[in-house]
């Protein structure tokens, strides 16, 4: 796991509980002195203890809380890869070229590093399928970061998942302006 994403839930939990929240969920994850940099790699096994820790802790089902976390993440990622989305790009041409602008750079800049494949495809009129490929299984963070861009471009998205027979989660979204 990206350093980025485990500071980034740091901030969340402390935004939305509070330091002291942040230094439990690291005990009941048997991690109490971490401290996670940025630009380092993690063993993705301590994103799913610090989650198991944090749903215990807030009382939050997984999912809720990923998405949440996923929403919040959003603007940091968008601002973090800025350089690589025309300012022309609206929430559908970022979802349909997430895979050949940013995933390609996180895997050429981070050997090891295994985001998501997202497999887009435009059924037209504002409507995309997404193939989505992990071992993580976090569709609902994934689910949150959509939301988060979306809102961001002032649009709102409208979402159905089923499963695919791989294991993975394919989703129907609908993008739609928010007003």
């Amino acid at each position: 796991m990206h350093g980025v994403v485990l500071t980034k839930l740091k901030a969340f939990v402390e935004k939305n509980f509070d330091e002291n929240t942040w230094q439990a969920i690291l005990v009941e994850a048997d991690m109490p002195d971490a401290v996670f940099v940025p630009i380092r790699m993690y063993p993705d096994e301590q994103l799913g203890a610090i989650a198991a820790a944090a749903v215990k802790l807030s009382g939050m089902p997984p999912n809720e809380l990923l998405e949440s976390f996923g929403r919040f993440l959003a603007p940091h990622l968008k601002e973090m890869y800025a350089a690589l989305i025309p300012k022309s790009w609206r929430t559908e041409e970022l979802l349909l070229h997430v895979e050949d602008t940013i995933h390609r750079v996180v895997r050429m800049k981070n050997p090891g590093a295994e985001p998501p494949r997202l497999q887009f495809t435009s059924l037209g009129d504002g409507e995309l399928q997404l193939d989505y490929t992990s071992k993580r299984r976090m569709e609902a963070l994934a689910r949150g970061i959509m939301i988060g861009i979306a809102e961001g471009y002032d649009e709102a998205l409208d979402i159905t998942e089923s499963p695919l027979p791989d294991g993975g989660t394919r989703m129907h979204i609908r993008v739609s302006s928010a007003a």
